[in-house]
């Protein structure tokens, strides 16, 4: 058997496997296509691994489905401070760390042993992320380092994004045409540098989407799907990563850049309706699904969005190849054309803080305002950031102060303040008594110490962190004071803990 056929069967057998003997059937007889070979191939190797002598009946019981986490906070390993578990996956445990070197937030992930057991698997994956380093753009997470855990495994070392994954954003429910819009031009833009570098990401999710407190997209875990030579995940028959896999991946085909444009379609639909485009509640149904099912027009689920967005999504998601998009700067072309009809749509700000002010009794008038303001600043991301901070601030000066320590820019910053003056406070619920009392004083502790202990906790509480630290110093007299005084607002006994631990250094 060549080498292509060969991972080709890999390919199959480990989708195979996460079906039962009926789906297999069905599953197999479809993806083979009348090729014996390759269908006894994969037979034979499901035969051994139902012996015990495959490839994950050797790693049965080896790679948990819930890793316990090997490192504690408090811990060093080599220059980095463990502050936190953050995550775990397939791929490894994520943990939150600081940089002793350079004095710099960083996430680590550690990738379980048996990625780098074997030494030509080590040799390959340091290769792949090394070119992966190489990536320099905006929106795309760059690897600062690789080093090794005192058994042996491998880990990474990337850059700490205060913000959350578009796969928590979804959760909420269906997000604004032109924030979906936004984040997918900014997920195209990543790509595209990729792709021109030969680098294909292969796992392309919600999850792997980082929505910063900025409003910048960042693309995670850019080539570690390469570098470990998964192109079907396994661990628990993952439906949420089989759910974005375009259908040459679940035949085992040979995969390219439109392979990821497939699913950032899945994506964008799913964030537009709430739901994904191929349905099953198990993975061989999402499977089956994918290969065989058209998905139904966005404009026939949503019929407020129009049909405005349909042709794309047609066409990101056609099953052959040849039909999708030949690069992603085809895309982002496509997509600034739909932007720019959007931006003659006058109800999107008042529909956004219609929808913002129903959950949290705002005033919509007040948010649509905002939204308006923070557009011109930060682009169609915008509606998004108002409704995450309007979840947690209690007036609109609070609102504007938490949006505006979110913006680089320094004149975006004051736009966005003037609107905070505290006699216009027409539709606003109120000027929150203790945030206004605190802007008119100072705190004793230097800049640099009260910015760090914002960065820290924003990492446990989010951006309401800057008001949160604001008000308090002006009550507190030494940083251990003011320090202590912020785990009042913490629930859990381990945030508290591992909030101290970052922040100790400071006093």
């Amino acid at each position: 058997m060549s080498t292509s056929n060969w991972n080709k069967a890999q390919a199959l057998f480990e989708g195979a496997l996460a079906l039962d003997a009926d789906a297999r059937s069905a599953y197999l007889e479809q993806v083979c296509m009348g090729d014996e070979a390759l269908l006894n191939e994969v037979a034979g190797l499901l035969a051994a691994d139902a012996n015990g002598e495959g490839l994950w009946g050797r790693l049965a019981g080896v790679v948990p489905e819930a890793p316990e986490a090997p490192l504690k906070p408090g811990q060093l390993l080599g220059p980095y401070h463990i502050v936190q578990k953050i995550g775990f996956g397939g791929m490894g445990v994520v943990y939150a760390a600081l940089d002793t070197r350079l004095d710099r937030d960083v996430a680590l992930k550690c990738l379980p042993a048996h990625l780098s057991k074997h030494p030509e698997s080590r040799q390959r994956f340091m290769a792949e992320a090394k070119a992966a380093s190489q990536l320099d753009h905006p929106n795309i997470c760059v690897l600062f380092d690789i080093g090794e855990m005192p058994d042996g495994s491998l880990y990474l070392t990337m850059p700490y994004y205060q913000g959350e994954n578009l796969a928590d954003q979804i959760e909420g429910g269906p997000l604004p045409l032109e924030t979906v819009l936004g984040i997918a031009r900014q997920v195209g833009s990543g790509l595209a540098a990729a792709h021109e570098k030969g680098i294909v990401h292969r796992d392309i999710k919600p999850a792997n989407l980082m929505l910063t407190t900025d409003g910048q997209v960042k693309i995670v875990d850019f080539g570690i799907a390469k570098m470990t030579g998964i192109e079907l995940t396994r661990t628990g028959g993952s439906v949420g990563t089989v759910a974005y896999m375009a259908p040459e991946q679940i035949r085992g085909e040979q995969v390219d850049h439109r392979t990821d444009l497939w699913a950032l379609g899945v994506i964008m639909y799913e964030a537009l309706t709430g739901q994904r485009p191929f349905a099953g509640a198990l993975p061989h149904e999402i499977m089956m699904a994918v290969l065989s099912d058209t998905a139904e027009p966005v404009s026939q689920i949503c019929p407020s969005l129009g049909d405005t967005i349909d042709p794309l999504l047609s066409k990101l998601l056609a099953h052959d190849p040849a039909q999708r998009y030949p690069n992603a700067e085809t895309l982002l072309e496509d997509l600034d054309g739909v932007l720019g009809r959007c931006a003659g749509r006058r109800g999107s700000d008042a529909e956004t803080a219609a929808a913002t002010a129903q959950d949290r009794d705002w005033n919509p008038a007040v948010l649509a305002q905002i939204v308006r303001e923070l557009t011109e600043s930060i682009g169609p991301i915008a509606p998004l950031l108002v409704r995450q901070a309007a979840q947690s601030c209690t007036s609109e000066t609070e609102l504007r102060n938490c949006l505006a320590a979110r913006l680089q820019d320094t004149a975006a910053r004051g736009t966005l303040l003037r609107g905070a003056g505290l006699d216009n406070q027409t539709g606003s619920r109120g000027i929150d008594s203790d945030t206004k009392a605190s802007a008119g004083r100072t705190t004793a502790l230097p800049a640099e110490t009260v910015d760090a202990i914002k960065t820290a906790l924003a990492q446990v509480l989010g951006p309401i962190a800057h008001t949160l630290v604001l008000r308090t110093a002006a009550r507190c007299t030494s940083t251990e004071a003011l320090c202590r005084a912020l785990t009042e607002y913490m629930e859990h006994e381990t945030d508290r803990d591992a909030f101290l631990s970052t922040v100790r250094r400071l006093w």
